[in-house]
């Protein structure tokens, strides 16, 4: 949303579903309830839209956010099983 007007508009418009999180899990689930024509379905993602970034756009480069300002940097609490280490974000070790 880029002005308050909006987020106005869209408090006031009655959606019959809205689906939390735009990943793939999310855009499929919408992309089929929307195939109803008697649904209305909004979709609420976080973070700023993103056009043209290949890091964001290009599936199979989900690495190369790692560590930068599209990277929220969760990571784990120390894992006794990993004597000691956190692992980042997906639990995956890039």
């Amino acid at each position: 949303m880029s002005s308050s007007s909006e987020a106005e508009a869209f408090l006031r418009h009655k959606f019959t579903y809205i689906v939390i999180g735009g990943g793939t899990a999310g855009l499929v689930v919408a992309a089929r309830l929307s195939e109803n024509p008697a649904l209305t379905v909004d979709i609420i993602e976080v973070g700023p839209v993103v056009v043209d970034e290949p890091t964001i756009n290009v599936a199979g480069r989900l690495s190369k956010t790692l560590s930068t300002k599209y990277d929220w940097q969760f990571e784990n609490t120390p894992q006794h099983g990993l004597n000691g280490r956190k692992l980042h974000g997906t639990g995956a070790k890039f």
